[in-house]
């Protein structure tokens, strides 16, 4: 009994910490961008905006993966990938919606994008906003198609689009106007990790030279010099 308490406490308090402390403010940022995504798509007017509300729902994707929490620096380059990756939607979903009348051929064309955009995805994990929405939407385009009658709606792609650019905004202003934060501590530290790396890169070199270092501090300095 003693020891579940004392566990506990000891949870508690470090939840206390964590609370109070400057951690906690990307998790509150991209908290709040998220509910107030969540609370625009579920109000009434926003019915009236498009003949399809239930595209504003593809809104909540950008809060999550854009960086909204992060620095403006990684918001920026996060957004930038969202954006690319609703061009690279919107190229598979008119594609995809094009090639309705075709089943086969749709569903290979389909397969043969979802292959591509997760190779490239293999290759940088950054680019996963890209993979996940030109596969959602290359997805509404063959389901879209099919349900009216195999025709290709740019009108439901243009509501699908905005409804990712939607939720971009929120996130950017989220990050610009809510405790925003820059790049300068990390980077500090990346400089100041970079010149202890170099510091023994060097001393190791030196020992290296006078043939005194020994097999262990030679795989180390092999381990800097990458």
């Amino acid at each position: 009994m003693n020891t579940t308490t004392a566990w506990t406490s000891l949870r508690l308090r470090h939840l206390r910490v964590f609370v109070f402390s400057r951690r906690i403010i990307p998790l509150f940022k991209g908290t709040l961008a998220y509910i107030i995504v969540l609370v625009l798509i579920s109000s009434s007017r926003f019915d009236a905006l498009t003949a399809w509300p239930v595209n504003f729902q593809n809104a909540i994707i950008p809060t999550l993966v854009a960086g909204t929490g992060q620095s403006i620096g990684a918001c920026v380059q996060g957004s930038l990938l969202v954006l690319l990756g609703v061009a690279v939607g919107s190229l598979n979903f008119a594609i995809l919606a094009s090639l309705a009348k075709w089943t086969i051929v749709q569903g290979i064309v389909f397969a043969f994008s979802v292959y591509w955009l997760s190779y490239f995805k293999a290759g940088d994990e950054r680019l996963f906003i890209v993979f996940l929405t030109g596969i959602l939407m290359g997805f509404d385009g063959v389901i879209i198609s099919k349900n009216n009658n195999d025709q290709f709606l740019p009108k439901f792609l243009l509501a699908d689009s905005a409804s990712y650019l939607f939720g971009l905004a929120v996130a950017i202003l989220v990050n610009v106007l809510v405790f925003p934060t820059t790049s300068e501590k990390e980077l500090r530290e990346m400089l100041v990790t970079s010149l202890d790396h170099l510091e023994s890169l060097s001393r190791l070199a030196a020992r290296a030279y006078v043939i005194v270092a020994s097999e262990q501090e030679m795989n180390m300095g092999d381990v800097l010099m990458q």
